[in-house]
């Protein structure tokens, strides 16, 4: 090989191989940075998801512990000594009352298949009480015929009696893990309050919910193409998954590949963080919060599903770094000849832009060949900064309403719960939730065309009255707007421009998709209580959904 004698041949190979060294540098810090951050956005993500579906969860659940502790401290009431208990006519005239009441509160949740209250009978010497169970058929709830429970080595009896003994055994309020309380069954789940007289357990209340109105709920849960929600116990015991719709009894954590995550499970959630497990030879991220009677509620999704925004952007960034080291290395020829001092500021401005930062151009304006590279920088730069901003909006932006999306709300809510978490006294925000009534409807009767319309004329609508805060679509109908600044100043007028639009739908007119019909509810962050962003979304969750049940009765959901 001739040996290289030429200063400008030295130079052109010195500055490729800076270029070349610069282009690596920012692709590994580009790199690095997207899947950090794309990451953290997609275990957030599935954790959100696994929150919003919990919350639904828990809203029942805690509705039927209320009905049931509602009725116990009615039954306390009454009952003062063991003799009123003692008494046969007291004893009926009582339970009367406890079952007028008893059924009122439990009207008001549908998920509910049964109620009862069931006198200790170590006390009444008998059985005595009510028990009352819906009729699939009518929806009604019709008495059913008491049976003495009997506790024996029969596994069968054991199980269909737990309802009774194990309250008695804890002397606490418990939710019952599933079974079933007569031969061939459905399985249930049961929320159990001992009534206690003088230190003296008098009876039993409680409230039936059948598994299958659960996982009915769970079926129609889908994240990316093909995740699902399943629920398991902490112990491994799995009562619903896709694959496996009435679960398996006799299982554990090892069974699912599990077992080294057995001490997570105690936690209430998974937090911030996914767990990778192995299933049919594909790996998977699961999330997991705790429902309010014990129960584990999962969401997986296959990795590839999850993480497939970051393998895009991997790819385009990598193209972007390529073509730079192209342009850089075709334009070195005409930097031999020049002074290198400008190479430093080019420096610099590629180490800013390995950062992420495109804002600042290179300010060496000579027509030169140094003045040319500097003048391609700057284009790349602006074209970088292009394709990135539309990244972002792709990212971030619903493409039917043109409000932010999931995405955007996930990376806002990082942000929030840091400042919570800091106890920020500059933190002052507020959520509203809008659920678009009668959506389905609309699709089924008119077609999706006029239901995008619809959205679209609900979307603007909750735009124009809060013109000062973010506005999320979360859901295929559901808007949440994040109150900030004025509007959250002002949130109290700007509500009672939406009043006029919490209304059941009139289908009687010839375009019913143009009026606007919607239940909103809305809370303000506690900075004393709130530990959390999910604390003020549920409660503003749960006021939308008190106002969609009042617009639309037992049909709202």
């Amino acid at each position: 090989m001739a040996k290289i004698r030429s200063l400008r041949l030295q130079l052109t190979i010195v500055i490729v191989a800076i270029t070349v060294v610069l282009t690596l540098i920012m692709g590994v810090m580009n790199i690095r940075s997207i899947n950090i951050y794309s990451t953290q956005v997609a275990n957030t993500g599935l954790n959100w998801e696994t929150q919003r579906k919990a919350s639904h969860l828990d809203k029942m659940m805690l509705q039927s512990q209320d009905a049931v502790d509602f009725t116990g401290s009615v039954a306390q009431q009454y009952f003062t000594r063991l003799d009123q208990v003692e008494d046969p006519a007291f004893r009926t005239e009582v339970a009367a009352r406890l079952h007028q009441r008893f059924e009122a509160a439990v009207r008001t949740i549908p998920e509910v298949d049964g109620y009862y209250f069931h006198f200790n009978e170590g006390l009444v010497h008998g059985e005595d009480g009510f028990w009352y169970q819906k009729n699939p058929t009518t929806g009604q709830f019709e008495q059913q015929p008491f049976s003495h429970p009997t506790e024996g080595p029969d596994p069968r009896s054991q199980e269909k009696n737990r309802w009774y003994y194990e309250p008695l055994d804890r002397l606490s309020p418990v939710w019952i893990s599933p079974y079933r309380n007569q031969e061939n069954s459905p399985l249930i789940i049961s929320y159990t309050k001992p009534i206690f007289v003088n230190r003296r357990c008098i009876g039993l209340v409680g409230i039936d919910i059948r598994m299958d109105t659960l996982i009915g709920r769970l079926k129609n849960v889908h994240i990316y193409n093909s995740g699902y929600a399943l629920l398991f116990s902490a112990g491994g015991e799995l009562y619903y998954h896709p694959d496996h719709p009435y679960g398996l009894p006799d299982t554990n954590l090892s069974d699912f590949g599990l077992s080294q995550y057995q001490s997570l499970f105690r936690q209430h959630d998974s937090g911030s963080d996914t767990l990778p497990v192995f299933y049919k030879k594909e790996q998977r991220q699961l999330a997991f919060t705790t429902l309010v009677n014990g129960m584990k509620l999962g969401v997986e999704a296959p990795s590839s599903e999850i993480y497939a925004v970051q393998r895009t952007a991997t790819f385009r960034a990598f193209f972007l770094l390529i073509l730079f080291a192209i342009c850089g290395s075709s334009l070195a020829a005409y930097l031999a000849n020049k002074f290198l001092q400008p190479l430093a500021a080019i420096n610099k401005a590629a180490s800013r832009m390995g950062q992420g930062n495109y804002d600042i151009p290179v300010s060496y304006e000579s027509q030169d060949e140094i003045g040319q590279l500097a003048r391609n920088i700057n284009k790349t730069m602006g074209l970088m900064k292009t394709m990135v901003q539309g990244l972002k909006t792709q990212a971030f932006q619903d493409k039917l309403t043109h409000v932010k999306n999931v995405s955007a709300l996930e990376t806002r809510i990082l942000d929030l719960n840091g400042r919570i978490t800091e106890k920020d006294p500059q933190l002052a925000f507020g959520v509203v939730m809008v659920d678009c009534n009668g959506l389905k409807g609309i699709n089924d009767t008119y077609g999706h065309e006029k239901g995008n319309l619809l959205l679209q004329l609900t979307a603007k609508t909750i735009c124009d009255v809060y013109a000062h805060s973010p506005v999320y679509r979360i859901g295929g109908d559901e808007f949440l707007v994040l109150l900030q600044d004025r509007d959250y100043e002002n949130r109290e007028a700007l509500w009672q421009q939406l009043l006029p639009y919490l209304r059941k739908r009139d289908w009687t007119g010839e375009k019913p998709w143009e009026q606007l019909s919607f239940s909103a509810g809305h809370a303000e962050y506690r900075p004393d209580s709130d530990i959390s962003f999910t604390e003020v979304f549920r409660r503003a969750d749960g006021a939308m959904y008190q106002v969609k049940r009042s617009i639309e009765g037992d049909a709202a959901r």
